[in-house]
């Protein structure tokens, strides 16, 4: 794996780390986080300088447009992800069109979630925006929310309180529209070791 740079604007201590491990500790549990990876020391460098304003999560920035998909990736699809701070959020997640690369729903951050919660929501938010449509196929590269959706069940330890009541409000939304609709969208779980990252990805690790 390539060596990564971490940009933290906003965090314990912002600047830049040279491992996940260390960028992790400044950002877990810290309120609306702003952090990201970046290929190499200047880019990260100038992106610091730049402030997370021009660089983190911005809407309607394409993913690698002129790059060739994977063999056996569907292009009349939509990829998901989800970036978590902790293992109880802030959490935020998104969903991308793979024949534009360009992001066509971004929800969050939300105070309070998890990876597979937020995983679920986007897939089932895709399953919702191709209604009807062209697309053929969702990407996740989480297999719980996966089964999830497939069961239509959300088995989350996420507890209710007043920070949760918001996101499991929209757990309960998606898991309504799951029992009272169809859809012949396939849901799939994206292999990252033969494909990389999923081109969803929020690139912060």
């Amino acid at each position: 794996m390539s060596k990564k740079f971490y940009v933290v604007w906003v965090g314990r201590n912002p600047g830049i780390y040279e491992t996940w491990e260390e960028c992790q500790t400044e950002v877990s549990g810290f309120p609306e986080a702003r952090y990201k990876g970046f290929p190499n020391l200047n880019t990260a460098e100038t992106a610091l300088k730049d402030g997370w304003h021009r660089h983190w999560g911005k809407k309607g920035r394409t993913f690698e447009s002129g790059t060739k998909l994977p063999d056996g990736v569907m292009e009349d699809s939509i990829a998901v992800d989800v970036a978590c701070s902790g293992p109880h959020g802030p959490m935020e997640y998104r969903g991308i069109d793979l024949k534009t690369r360009k992001i066509i729903f971004e929800r969050g951050p939300f105070r309070v979630g998890t990876s597979n919660i937020g995983e679920f929501l986007a897939i089932v938010e895709a399953l919702r925006y191709v209604v009807g449509g062209t697309h053929s196929t969702v990407y996740s590269d989480s297999k719980i929310a996966i089964g999830w959706v497939r069961n239509r069940t959300c088995n989350t330890a996420l507890e209710r309180s007043d920070a949760s009541k918001d996101i499991l409000g929209m757990v309960e939304d998606a898991l309504e529209w799951l029992r009272m609709n169809k859809y012949s969208c396939k849901v799939v779980k994206w292999e990252t070791g033969e494909w990389g990252e999923i081109p969803a990805d929020y690139g912060r690790k």
